[in-house]
């Protein structure tokens, strides 16, 4: 590698004032060995050494002001959800950049959103905990809403592969079968998760029971459960999306839910945001809706600089990233 690498780290949130502490700095600074790290804590600094930076660790900043000031950006490392966004306009690409995703981060805590969301959609726990609320004792037993037992369910993994695997793990303890499209090229299945052909998706979500949605906010997945996959789905099925929320139609889903089409849905964050209290999702007793915590942890930033020094020592022994954003196979 010719002349010193200069890394930024960008990760701070300027309305806040909190930037990564030190302690991270010092982690990923011993990992970094011979390069240059700068740290920032507002957008304006960012884009004082955006010109200069060659590997970007988090990405605040829109898309467009991001390329605009970049000049010699070969790799960006996501460390949030957020910093994903820019992938929507895939036209501002360098074709040299590589950005990592931050699906390695995020899936541990995600994985156990999922399944918190699916056990309180199959007992029910909306509309039992508002007939708490609004008649002070418990309902009893409620034929329009039945509980329905996770253990034996055909599950459906919508998802990137590190949430597939750790989601995988924690549905197998409950007896559940689980598959998953490939559509990230994983060269085969493991052990808990049998992998299909992504052709086969449309004929496979008639026989699932639970689908998990957990798409990156890609051009190709925009509105990839669109009214027509929605419907393919049984009356009894349960959808819980913790990803990229126009991967979804939520129209559909609001109309396949009013004629009981669907059984219930669990969303960690909507598109239109902030929701209006009368939103048609956030009224209905049918549907679970958390404002995008899926990933929240205490021990958040302590897995991401683990990820994040283990790519940096990847990047400098020319290793593969395991976190890259991928081709998958619904661009072809």
């Amino acid at each position: 590698m010719s002349g010193t690498t200069r890394i930024t780290v960008a990760v701070y949130n300027e309305d806040l004032g909190w930037v990564l502490g030190e302690e991270y700095i010092d982690r990923i600074r011993s990992a970094a060995a011979d390069c240059e790290v700068n740290v920032v804590a507002s957008d304006s600094e960012l884009i004082e050494h955006l010109p200069d930076t060659d590997w970007l660790i988090g990405c605040p900043l829109p898309a467009a002001t991001l390329f605009e000031h970049a000049r010699s950006l070969r790799f960006i490392q996501c460390t949030t959800i957020g910093d994903e966004r820019l992938l929507e306009d895939p036209t501002m690409f360098p074709p040299e950049l590589q950005v990592s995703l931050s699906s390695r981060i995020r899936a541990p805590q995600a994985a156990e959103h999922v399944l918190l969301l699916t056990l309180a959609l199959l007992r029910n726990l909306p509309h039992h905990l508002d007939f708490s609320k609004e008649s002070g004792f418990f309902p009893g037993w409620d034929a329009s809403y039945p509980v329905t037992e996770l253990a034996g369910l055909r599950v459906m993994l919508l998802t990137d592969p590190a949430l597939r695997a750790a989601a995988g793990r924690l549905f197998r303890a409950f007896g559940c079968s689980i598959n998953a499209p490939d559509l990230f090229r994983s060269n085969g299945g493991d052990n808990v998760v049998t992998l299909f052909n992504p052709d086969e998706l449309d004929s496979m979500l008639t026989r699932t029971d639970v689908l998990v949605a957990a798409l990156p906010p890609l051009v190709s997945f925009r509105g990839y459960l669109d009214r027509n996959r929605l419907s393919r789905l049984a009356d009894s099925s349960i959808l819980v999306n913790v990803g990229f929320p126009a991967a979804l139609d939520e129209s559909a889903l609001v109309e396949l839910l009013d004629k009981q089409r669907l059984r219930a849905a669990g969303l960690d964050g909507l598109c239109r945001m902030p929701l209006h209290k009368q939103d048609p999702l956030l009224m209905n007793l049918r549907v679970l809706v958390t404002p995008g915590v899926a990933s929240s942890t205490s021990v958040y930033w302590e897995r991401a600089v683990t990820v994040i020094c283990s790519n940096i020592e990847r990047l400098l022994t020319g290793q593969p990233l395991p976190d890259l954003v991928p081709a998958p196979v619904a661009d072809e």
